[in-house]
């Protein structure tokens, strides 16, 4: 099975107060966690949706810019999935998750047989990141506005299976400085 990745990392941080893709947790920027976590899986593509003129330091990812960025985390995420070459399935993953445990994306590829979709959760929160198989691609591409993939999760019109994971690090983003703390 082909799986591919969309990163997104379009957002304006206004809440962080600067880019908090750059900023640094224990020696490496937050978008750098989310790059050591990626590769401890053999992904067929990797792509990051960005603003228009942003660079990201990430020689295997392809970085596809997003002239709407925003109009919110739905057409990041639907250009993302516009720009994909053939795959079987689609991680979303945001770019401002640094504490993405261990083999959280193998365990959640182990759990899509059988289902359109498959989803960590913590304490029966749902996290990231999220496996779309291709049954969901042509929802995805039809996104807008701030509602990303959740809506298809919540839908019901798909089979989702969850994988709980011990770890908070599936439900953690980024938002203010304080939220670099462990």
């Amino acid at each position: 099975m082909r799986v591919s990745a969309v990163l997104l990392a379009a957002g304006s941080a206004r809440r962080f107060g600067g880019d908090k893709l750059k900023a640094y947790l224990d020696g490496q920027s937050v978008f750098q966690h989310v790059l050591n976590a990626l590769s401890g899986f053999d992904f067929h593509e990797v792509l990051a949706v960005v603003r228009p003129g942003y660079r990201l330091d990430a020689p295997r990812v392809r970085v596809v810019e997003n002239p709407l960025a925003d109009d919110g985390m739905g057409r990041s995420l639907a250009l993302g999935i516009a720009s994909l070459t053939v795959t079987d399935a689609v991680f979303v993953v945001l770019a401002d998750m640094p504490f993405l445990p261990d083999g959280i994306f193998h365990q959640v590829v182990r759990a899509l047989p059988g289902h359109d979709i498959a989803a960590p959760r913590h304490n029966g929160q749902t996290g990231h990141p999220v496996l779309f198989s291709s049954v969901c691609f042509s929802r995805l591409l039809r996104l807008e506005g701030d509602r990303g993939g959740r809506a298809l999760i919540e839908s019901g019109h798909y089979r989702v299976c969850f994988v709980d994971s011990d770890s908070d690090g599936v439900l953690r983003d980024v938002d203010r400085p304080d939220d670099l703390r462990r």
